[in-house]
């Protein structure tokens, strides 16, 4: 159906749109995390043969492995739901009528959007204390909040991944339907 012809009211190609940027944004931070996930192979190793080969060891490899261990596991889980390769079990729902799974995932993937809302605001409060604490890391100085806020940014990320889910699965299950509600 062309744009002139569309009915109004009918958003679907701006509702794709929107779709598809948020599942661009999410994929870009998914990759972005799995390639944060070099930096700790790489420093490690490098500390191992540094050690073996010179003495000694890096300054403090634990800090920056454990703010990109952060931003693999906050920014690679959202990449999991877009992407349907998260871990179910799908004993009961499997079973059931196309149109009933789609009811029980999206009513899923809201529940998990609250959770993640949730979460988000607590971790919210502990970053505020952080930083009103000034905290940094032992030994390289590195501010605490800097952690908090790429876990923040992941559970954002997170609740944004499972309302699309939702939407994809409200879409699928009205296409089943014959777009009638």
């Amino acid at each position: 159906m062309s744009d002139t012809n569309r009915p109004v009211g009918d958003d679907s190609g701006t509702a794709r749109s929107l779709s598809a940027l948020v599942a661009r944004v999410i994929d870009a931070f998914g990759l972005t995390g799995v390639a944060a996930l070099l930096i700790p192979i790489v420093l490690t190793c490098t500390d191992i043969v540094w050690r073996r080969a010179i003495g000694g060891a890096f300054i403090d490899t634990f800090d920056i492995t454990k703010l990109c261990l952060v931003t693999v596991a906050a920014w690679t889980i959202p990449y999991g739901f877009v992407h349907g390769c998260h871990v179910t079990v799908d004993l009961i729902v499997e079973r059931l009528p196309g149109r009933v799974q789609d009811v029980a995932d999206f009513v899923i993937s809201l529940a998990g959007a609250v959770l993640f809302m949730f979460l988000g605001g607590l971790a919210w409060t502990s970053a505020a204390l952080h930083y009103g604490y000034h905290d940094t890391t032992q030994n390289l100085q590195i501010p605490v909040v800097y952690y908090w806020a790429i876990f923040i940014v992941g559970l954002a990320l997170t609740a944004i991944a499972c309302l699309w889910r939702a939407g994809m699965s409200w879409r699928r299950f009205m296409d089943r339907a014959g777009g009638e509600p």
